[in-house]
């Protein structure tokens, strides 16, 4: 950044009211860098960044920073702009709304708010409110901040004249210190080339003089006492003079003028001075709505030759005004010097005339104004050409447009000068927001054309009739000769400017600009037809700008709005990503549905995953645009920080905010050339002095992307209604398909048919291994167990990973021991590494709680899968796996838990590694250029052939969905040729009761310390939900984790093999609770349970059992059969759910417990076990076994490796009394039949959360 710090005044346009200082532009502030908490010795040295996984573990929402308001949580913090678009109004009622021009800027004031002071060197007196200064004033506009305090003002005073009149007084500059703090529509005085009156109409035809200015003699030739004196202002007019004046008055006075619309209504008339003279005057009248009782009228002489509409016709001075002192090429010299504008032909004839004559010449030439602005096609050229016909049409040195971006700060993006009067360039020049605070710009969009006639010139005060008069300052919001802010008076001594002019150049809903006009030497201003004409003019300017800014919105609808063809039925949506980056000029986008995310543009940069994990936590509803992400996200806590992004324009594609598309633009390094140093600061004691350098001043901003435009941001919006209402078909389309059940029992079946074989086959090799067998065929057999049994362990990972139903209940809490598992984990590839020649360590070091709650099986197969990982892409070399805790979080009962697997293997290259962390976070690059609207065509071929890229295996996705559902963090630095290192991150609640739960201080100091490398700031950061914003809604763990297609390189050990894992997912942690029965009717399909009746007989219950089988796999039930009857239980066999019902109804005496498969053809398990309690309610219990009238009815096990847990109440519903889990473990099934008559068996397997997959009675007895 660099300042030239010349106190040389420079010019500046005069359009505003006030030159407070601006606020600071938001600076770069280097990133946080992250480091780890351990020191690593034997560090393996890994060169390359390190990722973490989910990019979620590193953002978070800050409340304490959220400056959203309270009704609506998802508004935009203070910069951005928020546009409501989806919500429940239609696009038609979206449309931004013209506020009413005809609100009041002020209240009304009390006379004790009043003061008066002498403004020095003037001799004039202004009127002034004093308003309070709000509590808590809005600093968020970094424009507009200056740093100072508000302070108050004095109070006014009463004051009276020699003829007993008080006069309104008023206060200077000295009075106050803010800009923002000035009522600038009553300043109590006005500018002295002309005179105001205001008139109350008493009765029909009397108008009374009220309040009148000072300097009315010289005006009319009445002065103010003598025109209080008279009863009816009308007494010094003409009758013909009367009638005129009346007429006007009832034409402003009707309810369809609109003086915010209109303006004053202007018209010549003639007063008879005392001497009976006829005074020729342009008067302009209207209504304030703020005092409707009130007539204001102006007075300008006709013909003033004291106050020259021109000034003096001296020549132009020899030395041209140089104030910057800077230096500009020929090219930026001739673009603010050279008029492009055609000459306005009749112009110098309607100069020459006067009166009425020259306002119908001034108006012959609007048709020669309107068609050159109609027909420029851009918007440089439209600003360019209105200077030059504003320069002709006035006659000022120098003609400017200025612009007000969001923060209000303006620049100059067109001008005109004179190099005969003054050589400064002010085009392209920045200029701060409090030049023209609030205040004002509210003013100007009321009141569309200011003059400034003579800077040097006195005011004249207003002097009011009576006190009364007095305690309600006249309102000029509407007025022409309203008296400027002494601090612009200031200001404008400082440019150099005699005489200044603006005209309002208003947009839909707010201030867009200004046309600004200075003249150096004298006073100067136009007549009054030349500013109807100039308002005219601002007002044509503001519909062309509208014109050429949809001009280039309806260019791109274009795009959007394509014709669907039979190729493309998706017409109407953008072809290719290319396309929409286009569309907004922005550098790279995403598409977020349901959780998973595309990528536009091919960056997958970490700020760019953290700025979508945002959104996602934030849910907004709104189109949002924001050019400095840094400061209009105050809430976004991402320690690495921004470097690379800065620009967001947010579209909604749900009501929700759960589906979404955003762009993204880089920030660039950009030179602010200011008109003077913006945050300078001069005060003078007790009172405020303006800048007094307008040299150029350069800054440099490094965190700013380019603004994006109204035009981006309202085609956002029908690319929202548009996607937004594309996504809802598809969704429902897509609702239906899955109504048709085909997804849910495709994924069921896939457990039904994998498992069903290889029950039997681990099945029949148990019946194998019970038998005598030779050394060499015992081997055999058991290593085919081991393998058949890990296949179980592939299925159940499978499941996991592609249930649509998975979420946080897959992550059961239940108490292990956390060193215990770690060995297991370990010790299971002691082989392997043995026979790779492979240095293996294992390393849990002092400090670890002994139990911890959480899912021992998941943390197990975790560790186990990055050991795998490791053992897989390691033939020789070193591997060192440790455990430890990190220090902090037990005061909250919870311990952070780390383990890292070092290896010095193959390694991954950056292009895989970032191809991994893609898939892990669920983000693919669009590479075909296809656009939404093909969304699901060839999507076979698509997954076929992204399958073969894959670089994420079934054992890493394990790990991250673990760690993802147990709030953790992934972490992997790896370097190709050099080896690995991946590191988990748990935490885990303490049992309360834990003895083991040491404090922190009571973990032994220990020398041996992880070996894993040293984290770096640019570590990928792959998984970690343990960051506060998850409480934001950014958590959610129900998308998908990845795509799991290569086969595990791990084997479970043989001792293992019980504890299988069939599908959990859905139920609550809690006891199940009862399940309410209906009342027993006939008409019931579902049997509730019957108290059993009374035991007669005295002989001892049997101990085997007659059991009736449902299974339609040939080979599972003569597995079935054998094992029972070698136990000496009778099997009775069934092959679907009819015949197994029919069997049962046809003596019910010959079976004791039935074991009901769940899917089999003809009637499934389901309706067979309804149709048995069916006939149950129709039968007498005497008919019934022993051990079904023990029980209430014959207790009937589902039997199924597609049992889910979740599930559990609408078996209980169908009348099942108990589970077991395929491929059946016979020890289990065993303990649950010796249930049917022990009831200290029955209670001790009934249901626990958590243990499904043992299998179990679902209540006790």
């Amino acid at each position: 950044m660099e300042s030239n710090t010349d106190s040389t005044p420079a010019v500046k346009q005069g359009s505003g009211e006030g030159a407070c200082e601006i606020a600071q532009v938001v600076q770069e502030v280097p990133a946080t860098d992250i480091s780890a908490k351990h020191v690593f010795e034997n560090e393996v040295s890994l060169g390359a960044a390190e990722r973490v996984y989910p990019i979620r573990s590193m953002v978070f929402v800050d409340p304490s920073s959220t400056t959203a308001s309270s009704d609506d949580p998802t508004s935009p913090v203070r910069g951005a702009r928020q546009y409501s678009i989806i919500d429940s109004r239609t696009w038609d009622q979206l449309q931004l709304q013209r506020k009413s021009d005809t609100e009041v800027i002020a209240a009304p004031i009390e006379a004790a708010q009043l003061l008066s002071t002498e403004a020095p060197g003037s001799g004039s007196e202004t009127l002034v409110q004093s308003p309070a200064t709000p509590a808590n004033a809005s600093l968020g506009s970094p424009a507009e901040t200056n740093g100072t305090s508000h302070l108050v003002t004095t109070r006014f005073k009463h004051v009276e004249t020699d003829d007993g009149h008080a006069v309104l007084t008023g206060r200077t500059v000295d009075s106050f210190r803010a800009c923002e703090d000035e009522p600038i529509h009553i300043p109590g005085a006005i500018q002295t080339f002309g005179a105001m009156m205001a008139l109350r109409e008493e009765s029909e035809g009397k108008l009374v003089v009220r309040v009148v200015s000072e300097n009315s003699e010289s005006i009319l030739g009445y002065s103010p006492h003598s025109l209080f004196a008279l009863e009816n202002f009308c007494d010094i007019l003409d009758e013909d003079q009367t009638e005129t004046l009346l007429d006007h008055v009832d034409f402003i006075r009707d309810e369809a003028y609109d003086p915010s619309a209109d303006g004053p209504e202007v018209f010549i008339m003639s007063v008879s001075n005392p001497a009976g003279q006829a005074v020729r005057l342009w008067c302009a009248i209207h209504v304030n709505p703020a005092n409707p009782g009130l007539i204001i009228c102006e007075f300008e002489l006709e013909d003033d030759r004291i106050n020259p509409i021109s000034g003096s016709s001296g020549p132009s001075p020899s030395v041209p005004v140089d104030t910057l002192g800077a230096e500009f090429t020929p090219e930026q010299f001739a673009e603010s010097t050279i008029n492009i504008s055609q000459p306005l032909r009749l112009l110098r004839n309607a100069r020459r005339r006067k009166g009425e004559a020259a306002a119908m010449e001034v108006f012959s030439i609007v048709s020669q104004v309107q068609e050159q602005m109609n027909r420029a096609e851009t918007l440089d050229l439209l600003l360019n050409t209105t200077v030059g016909i504003v320069k002709e049409l006035t006659g000022f040195h120098r003609i400017l447009i200025y612009q007000f971006d969001s923060q209000c700060n303006g620049v100059v993006v067109a001008e005109l000068v004179d190099p005969r009067v003054t050589v400064d360039l002010y085009k392209g020049l920045h200029f701060p927001a409090s030049d023209i605070p609030k205040q004002a710009r509210d003013l100007y969009r009321i009141n569309r054309v200011r003059l400034l006639y003579d800077r040097e010139q006195v005011t004249a005060r207003l002097v009011c009739r009576t006190t009364e008069d007095l305690e309600r300052p006249l309102d000029m919001t509407h007025a022409y000769l309203r008296a400027m802010s002494p601090i612009h008076l200031k200001y404008l001594a400082n440019m150099e400017v005699r005489a200044s002019m603006s005209i309002s150049i208003n947009g839909p809903n707010e201030l867009w600009g200004l046309i600004s006009c200075h003249s150096y030497d004298t006073g100067m201003r136009v007549s009054f037809p030349l500013r109807k004409m100039c308002r005219l003019i601002g007002e044509t300017l503001s519909r062309n700008i509208e014109r050429v800014s949809y001009a280039s919105r309806l260019q791109a609808r274009k795009l959007i709005n394509t014709v669907p063809t039979d190729a493309n039925p998706s017409g109407y949506i953008v072809a290719s990503s290319d396309d929409l980056l286009k569309l907004f000029d922005a550098d790279f986008g995403a598409l977020s549905i349901r959780d998973e995310t595309k990528i536009l543009g091919g960056s997958t940069h970490q700020e760019m995953l953290a700025l979508l994990e945002y959104l996602r936590m934030r849910r907004i509803k709104s189109v949002l645009a924001s050019h400095n992400i840094r400061k209009d996200f105050t809430d976004l806590k991402y320690p690495p920080g921004f470097k690379c992004i800065s620009g967001l324009l947010y579209v909604p594609l749900s009501a929700d905010g759960t589906d979404f598309m955003a762009f993204f633009r880089r920030g660039r390094l950009t030179e602010i050339k200011w008109g003077g140093n913006p945050y300078e600061q001069k005060e003078k004691i007790g009172r405020l002095e303006p800048r007094q350098s307008f040299q150029i001043w350069k800054e440099t901003v490094l965190d700013q992307s380019r603004e994006w435009t109204d035009s981006d941001v309202e085609t956002a919006a029908v690319l929202c209604l548009v996607y937004g209402k594309f996504i809802k078909v598809w969704r429902q389309n897509e609702e239906a398909m899955q109504g048709s059940q085909l997804t849910k029992l495709l994924l069921a079946n896939s457990a039904h048919e994998v498992r069903t074989p290889l029950n039997a086959v681990v099945n029949y090799l148990e019946i194998a291994l019970e038998g005598a067998l030779d050394k060499e065929t015992r081997d055999n057999l058991t290593k085919s167990y081991s393998a058949s049994k890990s296949l179980i362990y592939v299925i159940n990972d499978l499941l996991d990973l592609t249930n649509t139903e998975k979420g946080q209940d897959l992550i059961k809490d239940e108490a292990f021991d956390l060193e215990a598992t770690f060995k297991e984990a370990t010790g299971m590839f002691e082989s392997e590494v043995e026979r790779k020649g492979i240095n293996y360590t294992v390393l849990p070091h002092p400090g670890i709680p002994q139990t911890v709650i959480g899912d021992q099986r998941r943390v197990r197969q975790a560790m186990s899968n990055l050991i795998s990982n490791a053992i897989q892409h390691t033939s020789g070399g070193d591997i060192t796996v440790e455990l430890w805790r990190q220090p902090g979080r037990s005061e909250d009962g919870s311990a952070t838990i780390q383990i890292a697997v070092l290896d010095t293997g193959s390694g991954i290259s950056q292009a895989r590694l970032e191809t991994l962390f893609q898939e892990l976070e669920q983000v693919s690059a669009e590479s075909d250029n296809r656009g939404l609207g093909e969304y699901g065509q060839d999507t076979l071929r698509k997954v076929v052939d992204e399958t073969e890229k894959q670089v994420l295996g079934l054992g890493l996705a394990t790990v991250s969905r673990v760690v993802r559902n147990m709030q953790g963090q992934l972490s992997v630095r790896s370097e190709e040729g050099k080896g690995s290192r991946f590191q988990i991150t748990l935490n885990f609640p303490l049992p309360a009761d834990a003895a083991s739960a040491k404090d922190e201080s009571e973990i032994p100091v220990f020398n041996v310390v992880p070996t894993a490398p040293l984290q770096s700031k640019e570590e990928f950061v792959l998984v970690d939900t343990r960051s506060e914003g998850r409480s934001y809604g950014g958590s959610d763990t129900n998308s998908e984790s990845g795509k799991a297609t290569q086969k595990p390189t791990a084997q479970p050990s043989l001792d293992e093999t019980s504890k299988l894992n069939p599908e959990t997912d859905g139920l609550p942690t809690q006891a199940l609770a009862p399940v309410d029965q209906p009342p027993e009717t006939k008409t019931e399909s579902t049997s509730p349970f019957k108290e059993p009746p009374s035991e007669s007989h005295s002989s001892p219950l049997p101990d085997t059992f007659r059991v009736l089988v449902a299974e339609d796999d040939p080979i599972n039930s003569k597995i079935i059969q054998k094992r029972l009857t070698k136990i000496r239980h009778t099997v009775r066999l069934t092959v679907n759910g009819e015949e197994c019902a029919s069997a049962y109804r046809a003596d019910p005496a010959q079976f004791d417990a039935v074991l009901m498969d769940i899917q089999m053809p003809i009637v499934d398990g389901i309706g067979s076990t309804k149709m048995i309690r069916q006939f149950e309610q129709e039968t007498p219990p005497e008919s019934l076994s022993r051990i079904s009238r023990l029980n209430g009815r014959i207790p009937i096990f589902a039997v199924s490796a597609s049992l889910l847990e979740k599930d559990a109440e609408k078996y209980i519903s169908a009348g099942f009394d108990g589970w077991i889990m395929k491929p059946i473990n016979f020890e289990r099934l065993n303990t649950l039949l010796a249930g049917l008559r022990d009831d200290d068996v029955r209670n001790s397997t009934t249901y626990q959360p958590g243990k499904w997959e043992n299998g179990g009675w679902f209540q006790g007895r």
